[in-house]
């Protein structure tokens, strides 16, 4: 794995690792995140996700429904996994809004996107299964000016950059995964992958093998693909980007 991230869609996997890191190494296990920790790296690093606005019971639960072995800390599997979720709520916003009905806002944009609404019900696979607490239904679109949020808006919008091209202007054809994987994730996908390698890629994403990659697909590979990464960080710390 290369060191410099120089896509936007790399450097969003860099903000989440190294944002989990700012914060667990503060108290107990550096390679976890305590409950105190949890709660400050959401309240300064997501805003827009209303934990200020939660009291300490609802924050308890949301804690408990991350922390999926029980040893009352979230590991980065578990963040990576919440993050995942909360993208697609960003996501199910984005697709709210190209209804008529809806106001709409561009899915490019790196800042406009609000709190998810409904969370819990995105979660359904093994993998991504917390249920996240509500937040209220018509949520005010906030600016997103800390990174791990704006690392959020780009999994969304690099997604729909390339989802629109054919077919399902929500889901990604085998063409269109190809081209995004190989134009903004180069760190993680050789160019001399051959047809085969993207079959085999394809299939393992296509979890309902209906031949195309939902949003819930995409969020699953980059969760996993996030793990990777801290993996490799946690083996070469000193390549890791740092957060100041």
């Amino acid at each position: 794995m290369q060191a410099m991230m120089a896509c936007p869609l790399e450097q969003a996997l860099a903000v989440m690792v190294s944002t989990f890191h700012k914060y667990s190494g503060k108290e107990g296990d550096k390679y976890k995140l305590s409950k105190a920790e949890l709660k400050e790296l959401l309240t300064k690093e997501l805003p827009a996700f209303g934990t200020k606005q939660m009291d300490e019971g609802e924050f308890r639960r949301l804690m408990n429904d991350l922390d999926h072995d029980k040893d009352s800390e979230v590991d980065f599997k578990e963040y990576a996994c919440f993050l995942a979720c909360v993208a697609m709520g960003y996501n199910e916003f984005f697709r709210d809004a190209q209804r008529p009905r809806k106001k709409v806002y561009k899915a490019a944009h790196p800042i406009a996107l609000p709190p998810p609404t409904r969370p819990g019900s995105l979660c359904s696979s093994s993998w991504l299964c917390p249920q996240l607490p509500s937040v209220p239904p018509d949520p005010p679109v906030v600016p997103m000016a800390c990174p791990l949020e704006q690392a959020l808006s780009v999994m969304v919008s690099t997604f729909h950059k390339y989802s629109g091209k054919e077919g399902d202007k929500f889901k990604l054809s085998k063409a269109e995964l190809k081209e995004l994987l190989t134009k903004e994730l180069p760190s993680f996908i050789s160019k001399r992958t051959d047809e085969a390698g993207f079959q085999k890629l394809m299939s393992n994403l296509d979890s309902n093998r209906d031949s195309e990659v939902d949003f819930h697909e995409y969020a699953t590979f980059l969760a996993c693909v996030a793990v990777m990464c801290n993996d490799f960080f946690q083996e070469y710390p000193d390549k890791m980007p740092r957060k100041k």
